[in-house]
């Protein structure tokens, strides 16, 4: 479970991150990185997604 849980962690987080640059892309018309950490991930998503798995039992 907690291994599951690591790698839905992971893409929860880079996926956020990708829609978090799509769409400031879009708005200012160029590339900013909105990721908090060395890398393409955005914490918020990550801990967001894994608790809704948590919560809804899956």
């Amino acid at each position: 479970m907690l291994y599951q849980l690591f790698w839905l962690f992971l893409a929860f987080s880079f996926l956020g991150w990708c829609l978090e640059v799509a769409a400031t892309a879009v708005r200012l018309g160029q590339y900013r990185d909105r990721g908090v950490l060395h890398g393409p991930l955005c914490l918020v998503y990550g801990i967001t997604g894994c608790l809704i798995t948590i919560a809804c039992g899956n």
